[in-house]
């Protein structure tokens, strides 16, 4: 949930994000099977992940629900523990045509350098938005349909729907952003 103040009044509006995403996961799956009808195959999408930590676990069996509510077809591959075989497993994946999609799983082992793991993403390959290019494009819009016709860490263009659909105006108006992380701080 999130909570908007009206400047005016400073009441509160708050903004319930299910409904939105279940509104966004109906029709990405129409999308889905109509692709999967003209391709002859459905979307896959690869998680990279270390397995040994519980709230990493948590999370890539949400991911793994959620893909495979909308019709995606999802593997999980083992985090390597050194990063030059991270970068080899991206390097295969990225070249596999029947790999659409990949996403990195933090936290990464020691010494691993993130920025290196990020650029090793191709960029339409990063289904997270991560990647130099994908990032970088993100600062470069002007408009939100530039920015949305391109791929967005996920979870800045989620807050940013949810005001959308909410109808909520945004622009001239001034915002607090607690924290400057790279998946939703800095973008939004």
């Amino acid at each position: 949930d999130i909570s908007f103040k009206k400047a005016n009044d400073m009441s509160a509006l708050i903004l319930e994000g299910r409904p939105l995403a279940q509104k966004m996961r109906s029709a990405l799956a129409g999308r889905i099977a109509a692709l999967k009808r003209s391709s002859g195959r459905s979307p896959s999408l690869a998680i990279i992940a270390a397995d040994d930590n519980p709230v990493t676990s948590a999370y890539i069996r949400a991911k793994l629900k959620a893909c495979a509510g909308v019709g995606i077809e999802a593997a999980v591959h083992a985090m390597p523990p050194v990063e030059g075989a991270i970068l080899s497993l991206i390097g295969t994946l990225g070249r596999n045509d029947a790999v659409d999609g990949i996403i990195l799983v933090r936290p990464f082992p020691n010494d691993t350098n993130p920025r290196r793991v990020a650029e090793a993403i191709p960029p339409a390959k990063d289904a997270e938005g991560m990647s130099p290019a994908n990032y970088g494009a993100t600062f470069l819009t002007k408009t939100y349909a530039e920015a949305a016709s391109g791929i967005l860490p996920c979870t800045a263009f989620a807050a940013i729907e949810l005001l959308r659909s909410a109808e909520v105006p945004v622009a001239g108006r001034t915002a607090t952003v607690v924290g400057r992380s790279n998946i939703l701080g800095k973008p939004v």
